[in-house]
């Protein structure tokens, strides 16, 4: 992973306090980052996660149906598409905007 302990787990409690829809979004991008990284290439936009749902929702710690729901929102809304068996991220901005603004309250 190469985190720091410290930035691991400030992401870890950032991505609890989002909705299955906002843990998407923010896998998603953290997936495309990944990719990046690996590629050197800053403009790659599409992902083979590599994963099925059933996997991707319990990295999220959530349900099958609601990582389903979740991407087909996220196609419905224009920021993915899957072409030839890889996800493009067709709107890269707006799934940040998903991934910060689905977040819940923490409870205090």
């Amino acid at each position: 992973m190469g985190e720091k302990p410290q930035e691991a787990r400030e992401r870890i409690a950032d991505f609890a306090f989002r909705d299955v829809h906002g843990r998407v979004a923010q896998m998603l991008l953290t997936f495309l980052e990944r990719e990046r990284r690996l590629t050197g290439s800053q403009r790659l936009d599409r992902i083979v996660p590599g994963l099925t749902h059933r996997e991707l929702a319990d990295l999220i710690g959530t349900r099958r149906e609601s990582v389903t729901l979740a991407l087909n929102a996220l196609e419905r809304e224009g920021s993915i598409h899957i072409e030839d068996h890889t996800l493009v991220l067709s709107d890269i901005d707006g799934l940040r905007v998903v991934a910060e603004a689905q977040r819940v309250e923490a409870p205090p």
